[in-house]
């Protein structure tokens, strides 16, 4: 393909015809055989399954001619979520009662109806759309959100959402093992920490709670409610793991707050250390917001964070720049 034809051209639209053309002729007519060795294996015998379907996956002739097809990427993903799953029930599972690929294309397709709901559509519908998918498709819930991290734009969002409509349902085991994942995921969220205490102290005893609430923060110095600080923090924990959209619901909430800039700094000085990457991409939101002093501070904060990490990482970029001129 030459690389200087135009995308949106005629003769790119040719040669891309002519590429499929032949790859029908050399190999997609042999994707039904393909499947049909997918299917030998989804039903044969439970024990093994995994790794039998990612040997074949791994296979030079997967990964050379057929990986980009949507039957081996409904294929591919499968496995990825059945290797999380902890240790499902005969019963229950990504994998479960699967016996082609066909059938994989339609459940992974539930899934990413459900959740594209709970991201797009009405709440009740939504919630609605979650449980049945999960019932029906007999989900963990470890399969299933793994899916979310795959399919969602944006799955922090969809995983709160999960929290409180497992919360709304009484369902605090599901709940648990949901703030479990999320919390070695994505760590720092305050307030998600706290109700992970809570929900252990309720279902597990108290020496559970005990070593959780140790990993909360005192912050000392804020004058205003806790439940005030954990919203806050939220949205920073949001925005830290790159959800650019934090900004804007951080500036509101800052707005409802007494000193709002200055306890946003707060908060910032007494998070546990980010990464250096994290205290820039922060900075750059901070900056394509409009709000440069706080991104500058953000910037200041993560420096001294990190032991002069962030200003090397500016420095090195800076260099590259002038070497490209």
């Amino acid at each position: 393909m030459n690389p200087e034809i135009r995308k949106d051209s005629e003769e790119y639209a040719r040669q891309e015809a002519e590429r499929e053309d032949v790859w029908q002729e050399k190999y997609g007519r042999k994707l039904p055989e393909l499947c049909g060795r997918f299917d030998e294996i989804l039903r044969g015998e439970d024990e093994g399954k995994t790794e039998r379907l990612e040997v074949l996956l791994q296979s030079d002739e997967v990964k050379e001619h057929y990986q980009m097809t949507e039957e081996i990427a409904a294929v591919t993903l499968g496995v990825m979520i059945a290797k999380r799953e902890r240790c499902p029930r005969k019963n229950e599972g990504i994998l479960s009662g699967i016996v082609s690929v066909k059938q994989m294309e339609s459940r992974l397709r539930k899934m990413r109806f459900a959740i594209y709901g709970m991201e797009f559509l009405d709440a009740e519908v939504a919630e609605e759309g979650l449980y049945q998918c999960m019932e029906e498709e007999r989900l963990t819930i470890i399969g299933f959100v793994t899916g979310v991290v795959i399919m969602a734009v944006h799955p922090l969002r969809v995983m709160l959402f999960m929290e409180k409509c497992f919360e709304r349902r009484k369902m605090y085991g599901i709940e648990i093992v949901l703030l479990e994942y999320i919390t070695q995921m994505w760590e720092g969220n305050q307030r998600m920490v706290c109700k992970l205490a809570e929900l252990y102290e309720r279902m597990q005893g108290e020496e559970n709670a005990v070593c959780l609430r140790k990993q909360l923060v005192d912050y000392p110095g804020v004058w205003v409610e806790r439940e005030q600080i954990y919203l806050l923090q939220e949205k920073l924990w949001h925005l830290r793991y790159g959800d650019q959209e934090a900004v804007e619901e951080l500036l509101e909430q800052m707005g409802e707050t007494h000193r709002g800039e200055e306890l946003l700094f707060l908060l910032l000085e007494q998070e546990k250390p980010w990464t250096p990457e994290q205290y820039l991409s922060v900075a750059d939101a901070w900056f394509a917001a409009g709000r440069d002093h706080i991104g500058q501070r953000v910037l200041e904060i993560g420096n001294k964070e990190t032991d002069g990490e962030v200003q090397k990482i500016l420095q090195n970029m800076r260099n590259r720049e002038k070497t490209d001129e």
